[in-house]
């Protein structure tokens, strides 16, 4: 409980520095449009080994890999530890520079390919390769209340191709209503999503009851729904 404490500390630490950051070099976060402008040559900047440049990288991006992470965890029913999860996006890192950067420098952005909607396409495939391994190992998954292997969960596909513009559409919508929560909201939100923490932890932490958590939950998931679905309709 106190490492799992420790780990969620550091992490909202090192959140408020970069939102601090942020508004004291830009006055405040970057628009996704205007990200979008320089995709390109941020990621040859990393390749560059520029000064900055792989933290502005990760300040960017590290949100969209730890929600694509898990999602692709929820899809199949894997429940992950907050360390397993850390190790992921960890491990993912580590594969996207490696061989001298070789992933990113395969990015050419064709057909209006986004770098989120290719390293959301590259986060998910490296989950998947991670859950066939640990399927091999003869791992079990909850699935409506009835015990499955976790190789029968892996062989319904994770999204169908007519469906990827509208999951991508409404990821993006998530994750700007994510943005218009208030700081306390948002950091709940980090603290028992992105950080994945138990209701137990996310409580100790805050200060707040089991019960407060879970009811916070349900009023979270109720605002962003409604959020997302209104964002929707405006289109």
């Amino acid at each position: 409980m106190e490492s799992a404490a420790a780990g969620a500390d550091g992490f909202l630490r090192q959140m408020e520095k970069d939102r601090k950051d942020r508004r004291a070099g830009q006055g405040g976060p970057e628009s996704p449009s205007s990200a979008a402008l320089d995709d390109k040559a941020l990621l040859k900047a990393c390749w560059s080994r520029e000064k900055g440049a792989w933290e502005k990288f990760l300040d960017c991006y590290s949100k969209l890999i730890y929600f694509a992470i898990h999602q692709t965890l929820n899809l199949k029913h894997y429940r992950a530890s907050p360390e397993e999860i850390e190790d992921l996006f960890s491990d993912l890192l580590v594969h996207i520079i490696k061989d001298d950067c070789r992933k990113l420098r395969l990015f050419r952005g064709d057909e209006g390919c986004s770098v989120a909607t290719w390293l959301r396409t590259i986060t998910v495939r490296f989950t998947l390769d991670y859950l066939r391994q640990r399927a091999r190992d003869g791992v079990m998954v909850q699935v409506d209340g009835e015990e499955v292997s976790l190789e029968v969960s892996l062989s319904n596909p994770v999204v169908q191709p007519d469906q990827v513009y509208e999951e991508r559409e409404e990821d993006r919508r998530l994750l700007a209503a994510i943005e218009r929560l208030s700081e306390n909201d948002r950091i709940f939100m980090e603290l028992f999503y992105t950080k994945g923490l138990k209701p137990e932890q996310v409580g100790d932490f805050l200060g707040i009851s089991v019960k407060t958590v879970y009811s916070r939950i349900s009023r979270l998931k109720a605002k962003l729904n409604e959020d997302v679905q209104r964002s929707g309709r405006k289109r």
